[in-house]
């Protein structure tokens, strides 16, 4: 591997406009520590690199970008258990906020299954290509066409689901629901189907950044859902008669927030110049992306159909704590996994595209191998602290106003059950991008099918015997087999990789 990975500059680069900074001028005196394994070159940092436009250009290594996104994502979680406290002790653990958790995730299994991480996964090393082989006009074209195709789609996918939502609800989200709830998450769903319309030019973006390494936007743009909702909590607060309405409004708030951040990456890039405003099915770059987009946004749209069914099991607990319960154990849980799964993940994934690309298989079983080693071995104190501490932790966090000791009691047992799966997650997180950059989006697809198969049946046949516990332990148990099958593959694919034929 070389010292930054590919594309990673190594000396000024000649499209930066900023004026020449002097040899040793406002250096620190301490060196960046790399991430071990995951970058091999110590940086020296400028107080200049600090300065809001320096850090809209900067092209981040893999080190520095994981760095960046475990802050960031550490930031959102602590404003999403903000948000779960303010929301339990405003609203308490009932249909209401069960109405809530569940609207929200039509929209976003819609947004997966068109966008989402899924179409990040999928543009990115098209989009590479495209630049490599055409320049940065071809990359825009690409981006332009993929843009409003995105666009057009999400807007017809958005208005099913407003016309089907009352079925949706009624039929496979809260079936056990009273009708009142029912109809509350009903409009609490149309309400929030704007919101899949609005980030999809947030993920083209995304994408187009991550593509030349500038993570810094996208990544702090993460906290914005978390701060609309926040906002539209507070506003409930103050405001009599806002009630529930104020976090669902502050969601689509957060929404247009986070892509309005993201656009500002695209200053000094003249993208109202590049854009072409036209869909062009034809496009090569755009089949090409669609074909990895397809099983890509399929397999993704299968982890939320694990929530989905969750949801739906859960509401069949005779407790109306159970949903609030299981948000709860999971937000804690899944902390750890986006620190260094989707943090790891995410931040190696242009490189792992890049290696695989030009068939560098012993780059990419290296970046592979430490990515998956740093990860496993960083959750193992994570589980034990869990299973020792997370009763106090979860009293900490959870039990405010509305949101009694037995709340406490429930969320707690629900946390050990889904922390003894904490390294399977992981592992299933990085090993499925590793097979993604070598542009497999089927295998990861298969394997998440099969996932859903075991934890939905888990969940049928022992949620009478085991109770709710039967629920986040078939996501342990199912989550097990699926990595170490996942693991195994990436492993086969770095073997077989090889370098593509002259001009390929």
């Amino acid at each position: 591997m070389t010292a930054d990975g590919p594309g990673h500059p190594t000396s000024r680069d000649p499209g930066d406009r900023r004026p020449p900074v002097a040899p040793g001028a406002g250096r620190l005196p301490v060196p960046v520590p790399a991430l071990s394994g995951l970058g091999n070159r110590a940086t020296t940092l400028r107080w200049a690199d600090f300065s809001p436009g320096a850090l809209r250009r900067r092209e981040f290594s893999v080190q520095g970008a994981t760095l960046l996104l475990m802050a960031t994502f550490l930031a959102s979680a602590i404003l999403g258990a903000v948000r779960q406290i303010l929301l339990g002790a405003q609203f308490g653990a009932n249909e209401t906020t069960g109405a809530f958790r569940a609207a929200s995730q039509l929209p976003d299994i819609l947004f997966t299954l068109v966008a989402g991480g899924a179409l990040s996964s999928a543009l990115l090393p098209v989009l590479a290509a495209h630049r490599r082989t055409g320049g940065e006009a071809a990359a825009w074209r690409l981006a332009s066409v993929v843009l409003n195709a995105l666009t057009a789609t999400l807007l017809v996918v958005s208005i099913v689901g407003f016309v089907a939502a009352p079925w949706l609800v009624r039929t496979l989200v809260l079936p056990d629901y009273s009708a009142e709830g029912q109809a509350l998450a009903t409009t609490m769903t149309r309400i929030m189907l704007l919101q899949p319309v609005i980030l999809g030019a947030g993920t083209v973006i995304t994408a187009w950044l991550n593509s030349r390494h500038r993570f810094f936007l996208p990544a702090i743009g993460v906290a914005c859902h978390n701060i609309g909702i926040l906002a539209g909590i507070g506003a409930a607060m103050l405001v009599p008669g806002v009630g529930i309405w104020g976090p669902v409004w502050g969601v689509v708030a957060g929404v247009i927030l986070q892509v309005a951040l993201t656009a500002f990456g695209l200053v000094g890039e003249h993208a109202r110049d590049h854009y072409v405003p036209r869909i062009d099915l034809h496009d090569q770059g755009l089949r090409d992306v669609a074909i990895l987009l397809v099983p890509n946004g399929l397999s993704m749209g299968v982890n939320y159909a694990g929530w989905l069914a969750e949801t739906s099991f859960g509401s069949r607990v005779d407790d109306p704590a159970t949903l609030i319960a299981l948000q709860n154990g999971w937000l804690v849980t899944g902390l750890t996994v986006t620190l260094l799964g989707a943090a790891i993940g995410q931040a190696s994934f242009p490189r792992m595209a890049a290696y695989a690309a030009a068939g560098a298989s012993d780059a990419f079983g290296r970046l592979v191998t430490r990515a998956l080693a740093i990860a496993l071995l960083g959750s193992l104190p994570v589980v034990a602290g869990l299973l020792l501490l997370g009763d106090r932790l979860v009293a900490l966090l959870f039990e405010h106003g509305a949101f009694d000791a037995d709340a406490t009691r429930l969320t707690q047992r629900i946390l050990v059950a889904y922390a003894v799966g904490l390294p399977f997650y992981i592992g299933t997180e990085i090993a499925s991008r590793a097979i993604l950059a070598t542009r497999d989006a089927r295998t990861p697809l298969l394997t998440n099918l099969g996932q859903l198969a075991l934890r939905t049946g888990t969940m049928a046949v022992f949620l009478p015997i085991w109770g709710v516990l039967a629920i986040p332990l078939a996501y342990a148990i199912s989550s097990a087999i699926e990595s170490v099958i996942l693991i195994r593959y990436a492993r086969r694919r770095t073997l077989e990789m090889s370098p593509p034929p002259t001009g390929g």
